[in-house]
């Protein structure tokens, strides 16, 4: 029951309500506000399935309607949003739907459901037009990566004509969970009967379709087939083969044209704690002028069997174990092996992988260690990993930069390692390149990185190094906020309208350092030209390179951004944050004051806390990379967790991967 018991509409229509009025008014709505998030924690529900449209909802309760007949709607009373609830073999699911097309409302109603029930995983289920020559009506299609095509789009003039423009698409990519995808693709042959009867039913459908209307050979199948690939999502109906023509120049991998995932996969992105994503999209039509004839002679039956067809799959999906957290398909992934842990009150499971390319491995460190994935225009092939770092004490987060590194090298990689030794120098450059070189030889890499300077690259390149000045600071468009948030001069957390007392003590040198990063990069670029570039950082950098293709670059360039998992609810500052550890002691003592002494000890336990990320970043990762990424841990914390045991078992480990070596 809320405990709002009025609300503004109560008021003397002829008296003003007084201000003490509104303040007991407001504090009772953020209570109110609290109480549901609160109560959200508890119903929590581990799978959210996001329908864009009502018409496919109506498809999604007719498939599950032995778990849909009698189930309740429940209505958020602060967002206004409606969900429904169900479980399938004991997993807790909530499903809602849209009510209208776009990117913008996907976003929104995604955000509010992960707010409310807090799910392990994110499935979008709906329609979508086939591009793809290979494509016929009720194909189901799993989307491995969904671009926002639009997003960061120029207009540009169309050749000489000043009265003409065209859009130069550089888009968005989003990737969903690279496993439940592979699994996907092996359900014919782990669960040939799953997939079979999968497809029978399907084919029922599909027959009154073709005998209701009459279609042109070549469009509809018998029986439907399963894609994955890359799928489009923006705001434009597709319904024209130049239009199709337009994206497939932009991508020719893409498969399909639809307008939500986008929204859905970016609010997913932008959260520091893993969700796990699935999109499932049924072919209903294709966008070119066949669109119209179908809806025209069709009426919709193409629509009703696509939904029909991909909310069946789903089903199936959940019946054989894929789908929800952590589950994988029997056996086509062996299943993690219960092993003794060094961690009081955490439980390991070891897992037995195979990584064959460079794109599993930035799936591995997404889904399993937390990293951020940015493709952009970066194609797989043996890249060159641009790693610019400031010149300080080594901290473990750069110790987890390198274990990633190394991961990459293991796959045909190459690592250049720039330290940018031209401010204040409170650590000496080869001390830090040897501590490096340890972590390193920790994971069984030696000898594989190449040390720069940045006193010694910008000497040589005088004119790079202005030019990108003169963009970034004389003719960008970006604000003066935002200048200082880029340079690191406004920390993580603070207000934009920070005072000039404030800022008074804080070094100008910062301005330069981001033309001093791109500046750098220009130097690598052209002593690798025919490589692929990967800058690797934290994701406190992802503002760094956004405005570096937004405002720096000219031309399309092979460059992906990999970003390691933050620390804390915003990513630390390393200048302001005690973490140049040295030995084990140093460790306790950070953990004992972080968790023990704290008097806010509630939420230590959250991913981006200090103890998980240790756990996941500075134990389990360089085991992995040291197993030739063959072997993955996996530590559980158990409900009856004693902190201070687990802060002396983990300070120990960290040492023994860290500095015990050193």
């Amino acid at each position: 029951m809320s405990i709002i018991a009025m609300s503004r509409h109560n008021w003397p229509r002829t008296t003003p309500p007084s201000f003490e009025f509104v303040e007991l008014w407001s504090f009772l709505f953020i209570c109110n506000f609290c109480m549901g998030a609160n109560r959200s924690m508890v119903d929590r529900a581990e799978v959210g399935v996001i329908v864009p449209l009502k018409e496919e909802f109506r498809q999604f309760c007719a498939v599950f309607k032995e778990l849909t007949t009698n189930w309740n709607g429940e209505k958020d009373s602060v967002t206004g949003e409606h969900y429904y609830r169900f479980e399938k073999h004991g997993l807790k699911c909530v499903v809602t739907f849209c009510g209208a097309m776009g990117e913008g409302r996907a976003s929104r109603v995604t955000e509010r459901l992960i707010a409310k029930y807090a799910p392990d995983t994110i499935i979008v289920l709906g329609i979508a037009a086939g591009i793809d020559s290979d494509l016929q009506l009720g194909d189901v299609v799993i989307a491995t990566v969904v671009e926002s095509y639009i997003e960061n789009s120029k207009a540009v003039a169309d050749g000489e004509d000043e009265a003409r423009f065209v859009f130069k698409l550089s888009g968005e990519p989003y990737r969903t969970n690279h496993s439940f995808a592979k699994d996907i693709d092996h359900l014919e042959f782990n669960h040939q009967d799953v997939f079979e009867d999968w497809k029978a039913t399907c084919s029922s459908k599909m027959r009154e379709a073709i005998d209701d209307c009459n279609l042109s050979p070549g469009i509809i199948r018998d029986a439907p087939e399963v894609h994955s690939g890359h799928v489009a999502c923006g705001p434009t109906v597709g319904a024209s083969t130049a239009f199709v023509g337009f994206l497939k120049n932009h991508d020719r991998k893409f498969l399909a044209l639809e307008m939500e995932s986008g929204g859905v996969l970016a609010s997913i992105d932008e959260l520091p704690n893993t969700i796990n994503s699935l999109v499932i999209r049924g072919i209903s039509d294709f966008g070119d002028e066949r669109k119209k004839q179908l809806d025209d002679t069709a009426k919709g039956v193409f629509r009703r069997l696509a939904i029909f067809n991909a909310t069946s799959l789903l089903l199936k999906l959940l019946d054989v174990g894929v789908a929800g957290p952590g589950k994988t398909i029997a056996g086509f992934s062996p299943p993690g092996l219960l092993a003794t842990s060094p961690l009081r009150g955490c439980s390991l499971t070891t897992h037995t992988i195979k990584l064959d390319t460079l794109q599993d491995t930035f799936n591995s460190l997404k889904e399993n260690f937390g990293f951020v994935w940015e493709t952009f225009s970066f194609r797989e092939c043996p890249p060159v990993v641009y790693w610019p770092v400031r010149l300080r004490t080594p901290t473990p987060i750069h110790a987890v930069q390198t274990f990633a590194a190394a991961a990459i090298i293991m796959v045909g990689g190459e690592v250049v390692l720039c330290l940018d030794d031209l401010g204040k120098q409170d650590h000496k450059p080869d001390s830090f390149f040897s501590t490096i070189r340890r972590w390193c030889k920790r994971v069984g890499v030696e000898d594989r990185f190449e040390e720069r300077r940045f006193s010694e690259m910008i000497e040589g390149s005088s004119s790079d190094a202005w030019e990108h000045v003169q963009k970034w600071l004389g003719l960008s468009e970006q604000k003066m906020v935002e200048v200082l948030r880029i340079a690191k001069i406004l920390r993580p957390g603070e207000h934009d309208d920070i005072s000039i007392g404030n800022l008074r003590e804080r070094r100008p040198r910062r301005l330069l350092t981001p033309a001093m990063v791109w500046s750098c990069l220009a130097q690598v670029e052209k002593q690798f030209p025919d490589r692929a570039i990967i800058t690797l950082g934290g994701i406190d950098e992802r503002p760094l390179w956004k405005a570096w293709r937004d405002w720096i670059v000219e031309g399309e360039r092979q460059v992906g951004h990999l970003y390691i998992p933050s620390l804390g609810e915003a990513p630390l500052h390393m200048s302001f944050t005690d973490l140049g550890w040295e030995c084990q002691e140093d460790v306790t003592s950070f953990l004992r004051a972080d968790v023990l002494e704290n008097p806010d000890t509630s939420g230590w336990q959250d991913k981006s806390r200090v103890v998980p990320w240790l756990i996941n970043g500075c134990v389990a990762l360089p085991d992995f990379v040291e197993s030739k990424t063959t072997l993955l841990k996996r530590f559980e914390m158990e409900s009856d967790v004693d902190p201070a045991k687990l802060i002396v078992d983990l300070a120990r480990e960290v040492d023994d991967r860290l500095f015990r070596h050193i």
